[in-house]
């Protein structure tokens, strides 16, 4: 009865459990009695964008002790969440289904929920760029708040070049700055 946690939303309290559901860790617990207690507590939003439909569900249900023993584990804990994602493309004729488990120390709403998961994409997104663009992974900078510091720069940098109305990969319009004065001029002073 072991859970694998692969990530930490400390901020909001929850934490994302993958691999071991609710129901394999209480095999006496069934999607009948989940239903019994979701049945107020979903939320279903629908999303098309460059050809394919994604489906997205957010259920949450407040924790009892009928979804097994995890006080001891996780004191406070008051919500178990799931976030269900059916994604299809217009080529294909059937889709991909994915299931994330959470749990949550704060009492949720299926809305509150599904911004919570939402937003932290969106943190992921700039991560991602930041890394694969600037190479921020790569910085060796350690000097009291110069790595920090060099963050909010990289993060300022990539606003301004996405703003730039121009065909290419952000690698390439970076590139572009570092060697075109009248570009840079450009993208920072929008002239």
């Amino acid at each position: 009865m072991k859970l694998t946690l692969t990530g930490y939303f400390w901020r909001y309290g929850i934490r994302k459990a993958i691999q071991v559901s609710i129901f394999r860790m209480n095999p006496h617990f069934s999607f009948e009695k989940l239903a019994e207690y979701s049945s107020h507590a979903v939320e279903q939003e629908e999303a098309g964008k460059r050809g394919r439909k994604v489906i997205r569900t957010y259920i949450t249900v407040p924790f009892t002790q009928e979804f097994g023993d995890f006080a001891v584990d996780w004191k406070g804990l008051k919500t178990l969440c799931i976030a269900v994602t059916y994604q299809k493309s217009n080529s294909e004729s059937s889709g991909s289904l994915g299931i994330r488990y959470f749990i949550s120390s704060k009492e949720l709403t299926p809305v509150s929920f599904g911004e919570l998961c939402r937003g932290h994409w969106g943190v992921e997104s700039m991560h991602w760029w930041l890394d694969c663009v600037m190479g921020e992974d790569d910085s060796r900078i350690t000097y009291q708040h110069a790595a920090e510091n060099l963050s909010r720069i990289r993060q300022m940098c990539m606003n301004l070049i996405k703003l730039v109305e121009m065909k290419g990969t952000l690698k390439r319009r970076q590139l572009k700055c570092a060697l075109n004065t009248e570009f840079r001029e450009h993208v920072l002073f929008g002239t």
